[in-house]
């Protein structure tokens, strides 16, 4: 448990880092190796801190409704003005917080009925709605921050990742399965766009 604490105070923290900075360089990347395990040595944490200018260190409000995974079974976290929000893939659920780290809710609406999930891929968030794909259903639903269903669009392909513009236009990628590689619906769940067409040397 200790492990995962810190190993969520982390990711959590990175998030703030990556929220804060303005400064934008091009260039090649830099890749911070962070040891989680028994054998991290505090010398790898002040290393870390020093790489980076921490805003703040937020730490979650546990409880029994509010247990986290293990660090393999967190797939997503999403830190924005309503809050920070962390999807679960083991327990195929959104656990929710404020920006303080108190423990808000956890939605998990699983099954197969057309208000739920069988699995939560990604998730996105944008002007107090969460986006959930579900690339077994083939669709993305629709929740308010307090989990009330609002609408579900059907896809014509999996999806994988999304991402949500400041237009409220959905942007999926499918596979090397499907026609296309990257879908765009806009707000009433209709295909605008799509792009990077499927090369059939890839199928099969």
């Amino acid at each position: 448990m200790k492990n995962l604490l810190i190993t969520t105070y982390l990711l959590i923290m990175v998030l703030f880092i990556a929220c804060s900075r303005n400064d934008k360089r091009v260039g090649e990347p830099t890749i911070v190796e962070i040891n989680l395990g028994k054998n991290q040595n505090r010398e790898s944490v002040v290393d870390f801190q020093n790489r980076f200018s921490i805003n703040r260190i937020v730490q979650l409000e546990t409880s029994d409704v509010s247990i986290l995974g293990d660090v393999q079974g967190i797939s997503q976290i999403i830190v924005s003005d309503e809050g920070i929000f962390i999807l679960d893939g083991k327990q195929n659920a959104i656990f929710c917080y404020d920006v303080d780290g108190n423990f808000v809710r956890k939605i998990k609406h699983h099954g197969n009925g057309p208000q739920e999930y069988i699995q939560a891929m990604q998730i996105a968030i944008a002007d107090g709605i969460l986006y959930v794909i579900d690339n077994m259903k083939k669709c993305i639903l629709q929740y308010d921050i307090n989990g009330n269903h609002l609408n579900t669009f059907k896809l014509d392909h999996r999806g994988y990742q999304l991402l949500v513009d400041p237009s409220g236009n959905m942007i999926v990628t499918g596979s090397y399965r499907d026609e296309y590689l990257l879908n765009v619906y806009n707000g009433l769940g209709e295909k605008i766009a799509n792009y990077f067409p499927r090369e059939d040397k890839f199928v099969g």
